[in-house]
């Protein structure tokens, strides 16, 4: 019982190691946007939204 059980997890391993990728692993292209991140000039300011709502000012 005990060496069918050795006999199996052995096998398992190496069924395992089997089912992995070989070679250099390629990242795949961005989903959006060119992949690189454009530093914003931080004197530039994004442009008022009309749609956004009112800020509260509480006084």
């Amino acid at each position: 019982m005990r060496l069918r059980t050795l006999m199996l997890i052995g096998v398992g391993t190496l069924a395992l190691t089997g089912c992995g990728l070989r070679g250099d692993l390629q990242r795949p292209a961005p989903m959006w946007g060119d992949g690189e991140a454009v530093p914003m000039d931080p004197d530039q300011e994004a442009p008022e939204d009309p749609n956004a709502p009112m800020p509260i000012n509480p006084s």
